[in-house]
């Protein structure tokens, strides 16, 4: 939630108390450990105005528009050079995404995925790549390495709730070119739900 403008902060334990000594004030009170004015600097920042965020959807997801977005996607095992953009993907099937089983949280599951991994890719435009912040607009259970024109760029193990904006690595922005692209993702399901889904979006935080 954090590239939609969540913050928090925990103290716990302003002062230090028997048997344990990370508190910024002594266990008896009459030693602050840190500079009062820059500690109330640090803390100023944080409870000021909030930044406002200007977000723009690069590559849709399947939940950034009601516009159906195609896939061309397989449930067998391709060859090994499945993510290059000249590989041949017309004996694969399509689909509209996203990809998963009913019941998993956060999904909006278009073409169902049942078995054990998916590779999926799609082809989009760019026009510009002066981005402020580019993220992933994804949602993935579980465990996917994702490739941009046919470079594998990041790789996310474990799964999420719901769609989250994640930064893009640096190996995407340099992957990425003007004029046509190639997003494949290969996703590994081991167990609960499953669901793949993901497009690209430029966050500017505005101070």
């Amino acid at each position: 939630m954090i590239g939609s403008g969540l913050g928090a902060a925990i103290y716990t334990q302003t002062t230090d108390v028997e048997g344990e000594v990370n508190g910024l004030i002594t266990y008896d009170r009459k030693r602050v450990k840190f500079d009062i004015d820059a500690m109330r600097a640090l803390n100023e920042h944080v409870y000021g105005p909030q930044p406002t965020f200007e977000r723009t959807v690069v590559v849709p997801a399947a939940c950034d528009q009601e516009e159906t977005l195609t896939w061309s996607y397989t449930m067998e095992k391709p060859a090994d050079d499945w993510a290059a953009v000249e590989f041949d993907v017309s004996a694969w099937k399509t689909g509209i995404g996203g990809f998963g089983s009913e019941g998993t949280t956060g999904a909006k599951v278009e073409t169902e995925w049942t078995t054990d991994e998916l590779w999926i890719r799609r082809n989009f435009t760019l026009d510009a790549l002066d981005y402020s912040e580019l993220n992933y607009h994804i949602h993935y259970d579980e465990n996917a390495t994702v490739f941009i024109n046919g470079q594998q760029v990041d790789a996310f193990k474990g799964y999420t709730n719901d769609y989250e904006d994640i930064p893009v690595s640096s190996a995407a922005l340099e992957a990425l070119k003007l004029g046509d692209n190639v997003i494949a993702v290969h996703c590994n399901q081991t167990e609960g739900g499953q669901y793949i889904d993901l497009g690209l979006v430029d966050l500017k935080i505005n101070e």
